[in-house]
């Protein structure tokens, strides 16, 4: 469910919602994958959430004798855009409540910044056939840098990181050790007709995330502050509950961009994989 609520003074919209977790774990007999997963259970609206995070997959041997294949027709919701100028940079301030180490600040950062890529089989996640493969992205600018149509809104491709505290960001990401039972992080997004104007997160409990889980609520967290809600394919780093095998930015995810960016606001894209 979203939530909007408009200041009477300034008539500005604000949308936000949250999410919770809880961890899981699924180990069957015989299988030929061992994965260790944390389920996210995200909640409603425009928001913030949920996560985490898997931690590894090791392979053996044959497939599965257990398999599910997920269908074309999967899908991502959408709800507002930036509306930038060409090349305008969007602006990011860590707000560092939990006295988190460089490397830590680090780990959030890669999640947004990061070119680097990953090739998974389709047959891994149960979507396609051995042989075929999509490629997942580490970090948001490396997803968004791989757009190459044109849109009718510019998709955000420039990011900028500042040290104002909190003050002049148009995007604020506080780490906090303030600990809300099964919430990890919460997103609130303000907006003024059908622009984002700023967008605010907070990660709870920050000094007892891994590195893994941190990147993965940053990159969950940071598509909602670009326009995405929530995915039905269960395995998509944007599903409100997530079964974690790869907590990276799916095809599906920049599909869902390029929609939103072309004028499909407040609606789904459907995922081609």
């Amino acid at each position: 469910m979203k939530v909007m609520m408009v200041d009477d003074h300034t008539g500005i919209f604000v949308e936000y919602s949250d999410c919770t977790y809880k961890r899981k774990q699924n180990k069957k007999h015989h299988a030929v994958f061992l994965i260790s997963i944390v389920t996210l259970s995200a909640c409603v609206g425009y928001c913030s959430h949920e996560f985490m995070l898997l931690t590894n997959l090791v392979l053996h041997g044959n497939s599965s004798q257990y398999v599910t294949q997920y269908l074309r027709g999967d899908t991502i919701g959408t709800w507002n855009p930036w509306h930038l100028a060409q090349n305008e940079a969007v602006t990011i301030d860590i707000v560092n409540e939990a006295n988190l180490s460089q490397d830590k600040i680090s780990v959030v950062k890669d999640a947004i910044l990061s070119t680097q890529t990953v090739t998974i089989d389709d047959s891994v996640l149960h979507k396609g056939f051995e042989g075929n493969t999509s490629t997942y992205y580490e970090g948001w600018a490396g997803a968004l840098r791989s757009i190459k149509q044109k849109t009718k809104y510019v998709i955000p491709t420039q990011f900028d990181f500042v040290d104002n505290n909190g003050r002049s960001g148009d995007i604020t990401i506080t780490l906090s050790n303030e600990r809300i039972e099964g919430y990890t992080g919460y997103t609130r997004s303000v907006t003024e007709g059908n622009a984002i104007l700023k967008s605010f997160i907070i990660i709870y409990d920050a000094s007892n995330l891994s590195d893994q889980q941190l990147a993965a609520i940053v990159r969950h967290e940071f598509g909602h502050t670009i326009g995405l809600g929530h995915s039905t394919a269960p395995e998509d780093l944007m599903a409100p509950t997530i079964y974690m095998i790869l907590p990276y930015i799916s095809e599906c995810d920049i599909d869902a961009i390029i929609g939103l960016y072309d004028g499909n606001q407040m609606g789904e894209i459907i995922c081609q994989k």
